[in-house]
């Protein structure tokens, strides 16, 4: 296959096209719960090929490389937006598989298939305009509710426009690790999963402000994935890798059930505001004391856009103010926790700014202050600062 140039765009004949992004970030953090944090620079490359076969629909192949590594802290609130996956160590992996289309004779129903570890629930409509992880929010969780990530990454996903001001989606989503694996305890059903039902509400205005909306979200989540700790296979919990230790029930077989409420509202052209608030029950499936337990989650976010309508667009202030999941209570002591509940509650509160030098290049400064991390107020507080420069072709 051949790239031609037109017009300065690269493109394949015809039908398939070719865009980039790389990123540059320099990050640091002070130092929390004993574990030392030194200024680091990384990178993540993405090489997007995309191809129609109607003029409709879409395939998306990504190809990726990072090497970018979370700060530490105490518990798994210093997640960074633009970790995505694994650590590759800048090696090229196949990170997503995707094609979406129009459901035949139906145009307001379009259907996605998709794989690979950049695949989640943010495939849906999360809701927050500060999602983006190369434009936008700087943090994990910044990006929207937790309960978006409890799920798999291989699998189908259907969007219903019912009305002008109506939206429905489902979304049933395998670990791609057990989606091709025959053997027992695997396969699309039998292994680790997601499933996700929302509905999205527009104001009755004219026209429809896209902007302006609030959703309701169920999760029914099940995970028995895990990871490699000191050579013994431990399992990775509800999985989200954000909030605080206990709150991710790290060490133990999971399922789950989630509910969330999403707004945003777009108050005008230079301002949106918009949150969420999210409750997970889990039980603890594996462990010597086994149990359920309760998660809750919450945010409020300003968006504080250039005067161009697009949010994606132009230059952006962003603030994030929440709390990540905690651990609110248990039916018993889980084994593994010290406690049957998180002893305190810390807070998240998180602002960059987007720099838009032209329409290839943003440079975005930001800060994230936590306290109380892994909520509990004997850590020290932590402040992590991220310089991240992104370059689109």
């Amino acid at each position: 296959m051949i790239i031609s140039l037109t017009r300065g765009e690269k493109q394949f004949p015809k039908t398939t096209k070719l865009d980039g992004q790389i990123i540059f970030a320099a990050t640091d953090a002070s130092n929390s719960g004993g574990k030392r944090n030194n200024l680091t620079l990384s990178d993540r490359v993405r090489l997007n090929l995309k191809t129609s076969f109607t003029g409709e629909d879409q395939l998306l192949a990504r190809l990726q490389a990072s090497n970018v590594i979370n700060p530490n802290g105490p518990g798994y609130e210093t997640g960074l937006s633009f970790k995505s996956g694994s650590d590759t160590n800048n090696s090229v992996q196949l990170s997503k598989l995707e094609y979406r289309f129009p459901f035949p004779r139906n145009e307001n129903i379009c259907v996605m298939f998709a794989t690979g570890f950049n695949t989640y629930f943010d495939d849906a409509d999360v809701i927050n305009p500060l999602k983006d992880d190369s434009n936008a929010a700087i943090s994990r969780f910044g990006r929207y509710s937790p309960i978006y990530r409890l799920g798999g990454d291989t699998g189908i996903g259907v969007t219903f426009n019912l009305r002008k001001d109506l939206t429905a989606q489902t979304f049933y989503l395998a670990g791609s690790a057990n989606a091709n694996d025959p053997n027992g305890g695997n396969g699309l059903f039998n292994g680790k999963y997601g499933a996700l039902a929302q509905i999205i509400f527009y104001p009755k205005t004219k026209p429809v402000d896209k902007d302006t909306k609030v959703a309701f979200t169920y999760v029914n989540a099940y995970n028995n994935t895990t990871t490699k700790v000191n050579n013994n296979d431990v399992f990775n919990g509800l999985g989200h890798n954000t909030g605080s230790f206990a709150s991710n029930l790290f060490g133990r077989e999971v399922s789950s059930n989630s509910y969330g409420i999403e707004t945003n509202v777009k108050i005008n052209e230079h301002f949106q505001l918009g949150g969420w608030l999210s409750y997970t029950n889990a039980r603890a499936l594996t462990g010597a004391v086994k149990g359920d337990a309760d998660i809750w989650s919450s945010a409020v976010t300003l968006a504080f856009p250039s005067n161009k309508k697009d949010i994606n667009k132009g230059n952006l202030l962003g603030i994030i103010i929440g709390m990540e999941p905690k651990l609110t209570g248990s039916s018993a002591q889980l084994s593994g926790l010290p406690y049957r509940r998180d002893p305190s509650t810390g807070f998240h509160i998180e602002a960059f700014y987007r720099y838009q030098i032209n329409d290839k290049i943003n440079i975005t400064p930001g800060l994230v202050w936590l306290t109380a991390p892994n909520h509990d107020d004997q850590n020290g507080d932590i402040l992590l600062g991220v310089v991240r420069t992104t370059f689109k072709f």
